[in-house]
């Protein structure tokens, strides 16, 4: 049996101990990134909500990512998130910098000017976004920028604290440790690093509550608005007329975003307006309070400005708004469309009398006839509902004798121009989506 001395077994011991301290040192010095990226946010939003919220990182990012997606890819998130699209949005972006950070608090284990460098880095993409917003201006850049330079800071301050301690090392024969092979002072990294998580925690809730106060004057401003009697349900509004080069109204937004309508639309006769109220109240905050544009019969990409900031007459030549920019048609009017709302998709009814019965619209043309057939058959006129406008959805319902087995219900609409709706299935891009809508049942 082998005899392994004691300065052997110190030896292995020293070597042991060694690779536990590189491994700790590491996931601490990803710890360190991490609270530096925390830091650079609560920092950025502190500064956001002096400047203005949409100016930090996270929305101007989000933004920016969201200007340069492909429309598939938003018709993808639209159809899985539906209305949390964004907040998905956001939260991957949060991961990607959540990664980003703990490579970067690796890296300024070894190289801290480097990792510093790194944060920096991160800031003038913020920055840039932010700037490279529609509604951009020089001083968005401030909280990306403020950001970053205190989070360089902190992840610089936290990486010194991981530098190892000269000792002695068994391995070295007594000598005093190269660097990187000694131990480092935990306590000291922990008081360093509680430090910045509390300050930058306190940062950010300072943050929230002066971004809170803005909202809070919103509110109050919507709550102590009294709206006047209308003159009529819906009345319209006419833009002022500029002469024969002008073709398109654009709509802006606070946020950026532009509308632009057509004028021959909004001056047709249609009850197009500037809504201030609905349902006997100011604006929600999430239908666009102040005031927003509603354009009946046309898809709301080209007429539906929430959050409104101004109004340009101009021409379609001159100016291509948002969505044009990105692929969509210029022009986009309601196509005349119908779907089934009960029985909903693979429902298990009992053979017998069963209501099939959805909505219909084609605005600014009304509904004049719905028709549904099964299994490929004659198609059979449903009973349609009272019409309240021609720019509202019709309900409609038909009444089938359905039988035990697996059928496939389709519905169809025509229009009071006499144009059925098309059996032709095309995509949302670019000006709206077409075809039959279908449901399968399986009646027991």
């Amino acid at each position: 049996m082998p005899v392994v001395s004691e300065d052997q077994n110190d030896t292995r011991n020293g070597a042991q101990g060694s690779r536990r301290s590189r491994w700790a040192r590491a996931a601490f010095a990803a710890l360190s990134g991490v609270i530096a990226g925390f830091c650079a946010l609560a920092v950025a939003e502190l500064v956001a909500a002096v400047v203005r919220p949409e100016a930090g990182p996270v929305a101007a990012v989000g933004g920016a990512v969201i200007d340069r997606t492909p429309p598939a890819l938003k018709d993808f998130a639209v159809r899985n998130f539906g209305t949390n699209d964004k907040l998905v949005l956001q939260l991957g972006i949060l991961a990607l910098l959540a990664v980003f950070a703990m490579a970067v608090g690796v890296l300024a284990l070894h190289r801290r000017l480097l990792g510093s460098a790194a944060v920096l880095v991160f800031g003038v993409v913020g920055a840039v976004a932010a700037i490279g917003r529609p509604e951009g201006r020089v001083s968005d850049a401030l909280p990306s920028v403020v950001g970053a330079v205190v989070a360089a800071g902190v992840l610089y301050l936290l990486a010194g604290r991981l530098s190892p301690a000269p000792g002695p090392s068994p391995a070295a024969g007594g000598r005093d440790a190269e660097p990187g092979h000694g131990t480092f002072d935990r306590r000291r990294f922990v008081i360093a690093a509680s430090a910045a998580a509390a300050a930058s925690a306190g940062a950010g809730l300072l943050g929230r509550r002066l971004t809170s106060a803005v909202q809070a004057g919103a509110a109050a401003s919507r709550r102590d608005l009294v709206l006047p009697v209308p003159g009529s349900a819906a009345a319209g509004v006419r833009p002022p007329s500029r002469g024969g080069t002008a073709d398109q109204i654009v709509a802006r937004s606070v946020d950026g975003m532009t509308i632009g309508t057509p004028v021959e639309d909004v001056m047709d006769g249609r009850d197009a307006m500037l809504a201030l109220g609905m349902n006997g109240e100011p604006l929600p905050f999430e239908h666009g309070f102040p005031v927003r544009m509603v354009v009946p019969g046309l898809y709301g990409y080209v007429s539906a400005c929430k959050w409104l900031k101004d109004i340009e007459l101009t021409t379609f030549d001159d100016y291509d708004a948002y969505w044009v920019k990105r692929s969509w048609s210029r022009q986009a009017p309601i196509k005349t469309e119908s779907r089934i709302d009960t029985p909903r998709p693979f429902a298990s009814p009992k053979a017998g009398t069963i209501p099939v019965a959805g909505v219909a619209w084609a605005q600014h043309r009304g509904i004049q006839r719905v028709e549904v057939r099964v299994d490929g058959g004659p198609w059979n006129t449903a009973r349609l509902a009272a019409e309240d406008s021609r720019d509202t959805w019709r309900q409609w319902v038909w009444e089938w004798p359905a039988t035990s087995g697996n059928h496939t219900l389709e519905v169809r609409a025509t229009d009071r121009t006499g144009a059925t709706q098309t059996e032709e299935r095309v995509g949302t891009v670019p000006n709206g989506a077409t075809g039959w809508h279908s449901v399968v049942v399986d009646v027991s």
